[in-house]
């Protein structure tokens, strides 16, 4: 059972993806945090995204998100980490991989654009 205080601070889903811009840079996860909720329904609300790169390091799996077709005009994923799950997905305008030192991930992601 959820502590009243904190259940009066839960908020539905579509108020945090009310949050995110229309276009432009956004950082969902570092190292082993991984926001399943957020990738699990990022593709139910596309159509109000052009163009948004998602920087996030290891998705565990294919969510809706990668692997739905026709959503790449909408999303641009940027993976710190190639895993198995979303291996074959890579290179289809989608999700992309750049190979880098681990420890100048968010220096070279902040020097290339400017993070929303």
């Amino acid at each position: 059972m959820v502590d009243s205080r904190i259940a009066s601070r839960i908020r539905p889903i579509e108020d945090a993806f009310a949050l995110l811009p229309r276009s432009g840079n956004v950082v969902v996860s570092m190292a082993a945090a991984e926001p399943g909720l957020f990738f699990e329904n990022l593709h139910l609300f596309a159509e109000n995204h052009s163009e948004l790169r998602i920087h996030c390091s290891n998705p565990s799996r294919a969510y809706p998100c990668f692997a739905t077709s026709g959503l790449n005009y909408n999303f641009h994923f940027n993976v710190m980490f190639l895993t198995s799950a979303i291996r074959n997905l890579q290179g289809h305008n989608l999700v992309h991989y750049v190979p880098q030192h681990l420890s100048r991930w968010s220096h070279n992601l902040t020097r290339r654009c400017e993070v929303d």
